[in-house]
């Protein structure tokens, strides 16, 4: 009987072992604040969105499209894994999640605290990741010469939580931030070029005190019917 109880927790060890080592390969693909939800209490985690004040940052390579046409996808794709590899150490150093990844670009979130904290978080993230760019295209040599970026934030309310997809094949949820202050991140990227941080004017409400800054202009936007203020953030104080 000894003998028996022994081998049947050895084997339960070693199904632990593979679950633990499961859940840590599953947790690379989820927001490390969903992950400590669930871990804390798995029963209780909500899965409606709900409303908050939070700051959006959104990076996107700049002439991708061109490139990925133009380069050998194994040249463009160690480019990209280099590169998100660096930004995303800034991004979480300074407590942004990244919850949306597409080819050549990441949407991170940064809520918590304040509107005054996460909006400088987001925004010395933003200047660390344009410093590391410029590092990078100092280390890495690329056929296509220097990778560039268009890095744009926006600071305001969105709802931020599960986004629920069911089909008859199954049910999908992605965790993401929602609503005009995203949209608004996005477009002001878009207006970016050079590896420039902009941000809009709730952001810089937030960090006009602390920054070096140039005041870019009122810019129209896709489907946005105002112009958007827009500020081009050289540095901020610490």
């Amino acid at each position: 009987d000894i003998k028996k109880y022994s081998n049947r927790l050895a084997q339960t060890v070693i199904q632990i072992e593979k679950l633990e080592y499961v859940k840590s390969q599953l947790t690379k693909f989820v927001p490390s604040s969903v992950s400590k939800l669930v871990e804390q209490n798995p029963d209780s985690v909500t899965l409606e969105k709900e409303t908050m004040e939070v700051t959006i940052l959104f990076i996107d390579i700049q002439g991708f499209s061109s490139i990925t046409e133009n380069y050998d996808p194994r040249i463009v794709n160690d480019m990209v894994e280099n590169h998100f590899s660096r930004y995303l150490d800034c991004i979480t150093r300074h407590n942004g999640e990244v919850n949306e990844t597409t080819g050549d670009g990441l949407m991170v979130i940064f809520k918590g605290d304040t509107r005054d904290h996460h909006a400088k978080k987001a925004v010395v993230a933003g200047l660390e990741i344009a410093s590391e760019n410029k590092r990078l295209n100092d280390e890495y040599s690329y056929p296509w010469g220097t990778v560039d970026l268009h890095v744009g934030i926006n600071t305001g309310e969105a709802l931020v939580g599960f986004t629920k997809m069911k089909s008859l094949a199954g049910e999908r949820y992605t965790y993401t931030a929602s609503g005009l202050t995203t949209v608004l991140a996005s477009r002001i990227g878009g207006l970016s070029s050079e590896t420039r941080l902009y941000v809009g004017i709730d952001t810089f409400n937030c960090v006009e005190e602390i920054c070096d800054y140039e005041y870019v202009g009122e810019k129209k936007v896709r489907n946005i019917e105002e112009p958007l203020r827009i500020y081009w953030i050289k540095s901020i104080s610490s």
